[in-house]
């Protein structure tokens, strides 16, 4: 195959299909880029490669945000990963999305295995394998507005705050940054 034509290929690929596809065409002396690579190993800790089909067939537009998400995709390939880091998973859609408890079963349902809750509802869970703790309050709580701890997910430092996100479908696989810039200030609320 092409060079050209497995550009084309993966660039229509979902997330969790990137790497498995790479093995295969691996052989062909075909690989994904860096980022593409990162992109695919961070979502691939997180879910189980079933779960691109639910999110597809959902409209499902998902994002991860945290100041943990650097070191993740920085070192995701070499699985010097195990630090603790916290995420905060976040659902967008282009349909309605329907019955909460519905989603949150398909969820957990494809989620890596993860570590027995605190109780038996929580919506922050830590997978075991790569002990990252997911916040999934925002994606399946329901509510308009979600509070955090703000260091859990955002770098504070002296006159500025930030973090990282990156998005599932993103064409360029790049991990983003979120900086003081992207905060509004409104009566002691932040908002994105």
């Amino acid at each position: 195959m092409a060079p050209e034509l497995w550009d084309l290929v993966a660039k229509g690929l979902p997330t969790l299909s990137l790497k498995p596809a790479a093995e295969v065409f691996g052989k062909y002396g075909l690989a994904l880029s860096d980022a593409q690579e990162k992109h695919s190993l961070v979502w691939n800790m997180i879910f189980e490669p079933k779960f691109t089909s639910k999110a597809e067939k959902n409209g499902w537009h998902l994002g991860l945000l945290g100041k943990d998400l650097e070191y993740l995709y920085k070192n995701s390939r070499t699985r010097s990963h195990k630090r603790k880091t916290k995420l905060m998973l976040l659902i967008g859609a282009t349909k309605p999305m329907g019955d909460y408890r519905r989603i949150e079963r398909d969820i957990f349902a494809s989620l890596r295995p993860i570590r027995e809750p605190d109780h038996k509802h929580s919506l922050i869970v830590t997978l075991k394998d790569s002990n990252i703790t997911l916040d999934l309050r925002a994606a399946l709580g329901g509510e308009r507005f979600v509070s955090i701890t703000p260091t859990y997910y955002f770098s504070l430092h002296r006159d500025r705050v930030d973090s990282f996100y990156i998005y599932w479908e993103d064409s360029r696989h790049k991990l983003r940054e979120i900086g003081s810039r992207d905060f509004w200030v409104q009566n002691k609320d932040i908002g994105l």
